[in-house]
């Protein structure tokens, strides 16, 4: 039984991993927004069009088709986006690092702003908290030793009269 009961505890703690690794993201959805109404200081996501794939794709080494970082207008034909970049310098990786990017308005396809979103938050917690439920019910129904209500009880043994055993025999 205690192998069952470890079995559940793995499930428990695969569930809590999910659900932190989900939870932040399903709580959040991407809108689209014009450049100048962002601050440069909030993160957004650039989608490109093909021809600024192509062109960032010499820039960045891969063809990427989004880009996320911190924008900023320049001028009303371009846009300028600070993208972190990992940098390793004798074996330590720094990941603060930043590459500004000049865009042309002709290879923003779109820029979108990352918002809270109160019904997939909703949606996250009830579905949580069914989870739990669920998961609890399915630990306590493996570690009960006692048998459910469906299933028949087994017979009772035979008693015993001094040196003669006594069977019960049903008649139909």
């Amino acid at each position: 039984m205690t192998g069952r009961v470890r079995g559940a505890s793995g499930v428990l703690r695969t569930l809590g991993t999910v659900l932190l690794g989900a939870g932040p993201a399903a709580c959040y959805h991407y809108v689209p927004v014009e450049p100048s109404a962002v601050p440069g200081t909030e993160e957004v996501r650039v989608r490109l069009t093909p021809a600024g794939a192509t062109r960032m794709s010499h820039a960045l080494g891969a063809e990427t088709e989004r880009l996320g970082g911190l924008v900023a207008p320049r001028g009303r034909d371009s846009l300028a986006v600070s993208i972190v970049v990992a940098q390793t310098y004798r074996g330590v990786t720094f990941d603060t690092a930043r590459q500004a990017l000049m865009l042309g308005s002709d290879e923003v396809a779109d820029v979108r702003r990352r918002t809270f979103s109160r019904p997939r938050t909703t949606a996250l917690v009830v579905g949580s908290v069914v989870g739990f439920a669920l998961l609890v019910r399915g630990i306590v129904t493996i570690a009960d030793p006692n048998p459910s209500a469906d299933e028949p009880l087994p017979p009772p043994p035979p008693q015993l009269m001094g040196n003669v055993i006594a069977f019960r025999i049903p008649f139909r």
